[in-house]
């Protein structure tokens, strides 16, 4: 059965539209825009909200670990709580990451996250689970020196014959981030990118021409952009100029104010348009090591949409919260609103506190089960 949507207002890809309605059906928006483009439809229920916004779902490409589960060893994970928190921030899609681990930590970690996914958001069922796009490998092929909270013995150099066993297996991987100035990048890097894996830069010293050269290779992303990197300078711009200067990058920003200035973030964002996005690199335990060291964030998306409609306004927000993550890793029906794509939605109150979470079109007290 169709179901209409009123809210009052929406960012579509056009801008803000007020008041705004959406169509939805078998999972998919069947129109959006005024009230009165989108008519009166024979047989579809109407859902009201006309004090809340909508906007597409939020995409997450490195969360590392909610509700007191680690991705990496994910043992005893309560995942329906998982699921439960994700979307409470407004997550509808998201790729879990595995830092870098010892060699026996992959297989029941993927196996772990695989079981997750086959239960995870958009499938047949129309139930409500944020989408499993692929699991971020996070290492093991990093630079030791821009390691920060990676163990350095579990850390090698990369090897297409490793990587190539987990291709195939539970969970698809959906990113790999390396280092490409280690030995054997180049080689692993067009392995990759020709079997559809999006390749990040990251935990790197490479410089600027090396990444001019792994563009070439395949490579299309930098990961968590001026973290485990040299800062950038104006002689020796490195991994943060090639990411603000290469048409051909995709680039993420933990926008949580303590790994990134948001002064600097935001302007790094209008830099480079319609290539930045956000991520939360969220962690189960310690944001630090006991030496300091950044180990990740407690940022959760909808904080993150909240710093971004600060620093760059609401459908700037949307763009990079959803739209621009969604279509780094080739799901261009993901984070719109438009005839077409995904009917993944997020109600926003006044203080842009996430009400409800619709995915695949299924809405609140319809996210009790859920397939792939």
């Amino acid at each position: 059965m169709p179901v209409r949507l009123d809210v009052g207002r929406a960012v579509l890809p056009g801008g803000v539209v007020a008041p705004a309605s959406v169509l939805v059906e078998h999972g998919l928006v069947v129109a959006a825009g005024a009230p009165a483009s989108v008519g009166e439809v024979a047989g579809a229920s109407v859902v009201a909200r006309p004090d809340l916004l909508g906007v597409p779902g939020f995409v997450d490409l490195q969360v590392n670990g909610a509700a007191g589960v680690d991705f990496g060893r994910p043992g005893g994970a309560d995942w329906d709580a998982v699921s439960e928190l994700l979307a409470a921030t407004g997550v509808t899609a998201c790729c879990p990451t595995i830092p870098s681990a010892p060699p026996d930590a992959y297989g029941p970690a993927l196996d772990a996250l695989g079981a997750w996914a086959s239960r995870a958001g958009g499938g047949a069922d129309g139930m409500g689970r944020p989408r499993v796009l692929g699991v971020h490998l996070e290492g093991p092929f990093l630079n030791p020196a821009r390691r920060g909270a990676h163990p350095p013995e579990v850390l090698a150099n990369p090897d297409p014959g490793w990587v190539s066993q987990w291709l195939d297996g539970p969970v698809p991987v959906a990113i790999v981030t390396l280092a490409p100035e280690l030995t054997g990048a180049s080689e692993v890097v067009r392995f990759l990118a020709g079997r559809g894996v999006v390749v990040s830069a990251g935990h790197t010293e490479a410089s600027y021409e090396r990444m001019v050269a792994f563009v070439g290779e395949g490579g299309s992303m930098v990961t968590h952009l001026f973290n485990g990197q040299a800062p950038l300078h104006h002689r020796e711009p490195g991994v943060v100029g090639a990411a603000l200067a290469l048409d051909g990058l995709s680039v993420g920003i933990i926008l949580d104010g303590v790994h990134v200035h948001e002064g600097v973030a935001a302007a790094a964002l209008r830099s480079m348009g319609e290539r930045g996005f956000v991520v939360t690199d969220a962690v189960a335990g310690p944001e630090r090591l006991a030496d300091g060291t950044l180990a990740g964030s407690h940022l959760s998306m909808d904080d993150a949409f909240r710093r971004a409609v600060r620093l760059l306004g609401l459908a700037r927000a949307v763009e990079v919260c959803g739209t621009t993550p969604a279509r780094a890793v080739g799901r261009p029906d993901l984070g719109v609103l438009a005839p077409g794509a995904a009917a993944d939605l997020v109600l926003l109150d006044d203080d842009l506190s996430v009400v409800d979470v619709w995915v695949a079109g299924a809405g609140p007290g319809e996210r009790s089960t859920g397939a792939s």
